[in-house]
């Protein structure tokens, strides 16, 4: 039975790091650094602020963003935080669906082709949208070597693309873990948007995620763009998490 409480303890001890990110440990903290100075707090247990942004400068990063949820520890985490003038980047709805009754309707329109991502030339379009959809930066070679190698042989990972007109305008991810169906990085072209694309790749998603036999699909949506979309096909909310990024002068 996913209780509020199970979903929202199986979200935390959810996190990735990015396979060209050097990262560093202590006892109480863990901290990744991009090759674009993008620092990123995975593990906080009763961790130091200032060690946290010191071995974040150490392994060169200009930002570093915490996560901050339920589970947090301790819990003046945001707080303390705010008093050092972090920002927060984002407020994320963390949403479950039972799938043990199978994929809801959720009305695809006719047009929209969701290929799985199947092949590694095919990363060049996921990471063409990805990066107008989020803004994120163009991946580094290790990056990218290192993303078709686990396209080739890890089976639990999968991508996949949708194409109107020919063209790539969404793309999004799905992670077999267990029972748990954990969707990820679903982002859509601006002017794509409203238009059923993120509803084709979720249809894609679940449908993958029930064949792998989940009880449930786990998700992180932005509150601004994907979250309404969620709720609309069933998913419930169960917490949040807020990502509040200190600017490293």
């Amino acid at each position: 039975m996913w209780t509020s409480a199970k979903v929202l303890e199986r979200s935390a001890r959810w996190t990735w790091v990015p396979y060209d990110a050097v990262r560093v440990e202590t006892v109480e903290l863990t901290v990744v650094v991009t090759p674009q100075g993008k620092g990123s707090v995975l593990r906080f247990q009763d961790g130091d602020v200032d060690e946290a942004v010191r071995l974040a400068r150490q392994s060169g990063a200009r930002t570093l963003t915490f996560s901050v949820h339920e589970h947090t520890r301790p819990a003046s985490l945001a707080s303390q935080l705010r008093e050092r003038g972090a920002t927060v980047d984002n407020e994320l709805d963390v949403s479950a669906l039972d799938l043990t009754g199978g994929v809801p309707d959720l009305a695809v329109p006719q047009g929209i082709e969701v290929r799985r991502v199947d092949d590694p030339l095919l990363l060049a379009d996921v990471y063409k949208v990805d990066g107008a959809a989020f803004g994120s930066p163009y991946p580094t070679k290790d990056f990218q070597r290192a993303d078709a190698e686990r396209l080739r042989t890890d089976p639990s990972v999968m991508r996949y693309l949708a194409y109107a007109g020919g063209q790539a305008v969404g793309s999004a991810g799905l992670t077999q873990e267990g029972p748990v169906g954990l969707l990820w990085g679903g982002g859509v072209l601006e002017a794509f948007r409203g238009k059923g694309i993120y509803r084709a790749l979720l249809d894609a998603r679940l449908t993958e995620a029930v064949a792998q036999n989940s009880e449930l699909a786990l998700v992180k949506a932005r509150v601004g763009t994907s979250a309404p979309i969620l709720r609309r096909a069933g998913f419930t909310a169960h917490g949040k998490e807020w990502h509040l990024t200190l600017a490293l002068a």
